[in-house]
């Protein structure tokens, strides 16, 4: 009997479905689309033993506030169940001043004193030659 691509065993050929139908073709792979990141901030009454105790799930964080005392609490639970909070104090930025040398600068009478000498018209006289009596 002639082997017609029916197989009566059942099982199939990576490359044969219902029949030869050759090599399958590469799938496309998906778009890339960015993960969506949900930063939620949970506001508690307490201090590091309330943070301590919020339920965090593993591999994750969680950031907390207590606006009472103005503190910042981040809890990271690592996958080998490791704990770590972290305590930061919320302020307002401070405005900060730069540094200038002085020493670099002139005043505004030295810059005018400066330029009246710079600019002044300078005569200058000049001296006929002297016959030295060759003639």
């Amino acid at each position: 009997m002639a082997y017609n691509g029916f197989n009566p065993y059942g099982y199939g050929y990576p490359y044969q479905q219902n029949g030869y139908q050759g090599l399958t073709q590469p799938t496309q792979p998906a778009p890339f689309s960015q993960p969506t990141i949900h930063a939620e901030i949970v506001q508690i009454n307490g201090d590091i033993e309330e943070a301590e105790n919020y339920p965090v799930p593993t591999g994750g964080t969680q950031m907390m506030i207590n606006k009472a005392e103005d503190k910042i609490f981040i809890k990271t639970v690592y996958a080998n169940n490791q704990r770590n909070v972290d305590v930061f104090v919320k302020q307002a930025p401070q405005p900060t001043q730069p540094q200038v040398n002085l020493e670099d600068f002139v005043t505004k009478e030295e810059l005018e004193r400066r330029l009246s000498e710079i600019t002044t018209p300078v005569t200058v006289s000049r001296k006929k030659k002297e016959d030295t009596g060759n003639e």
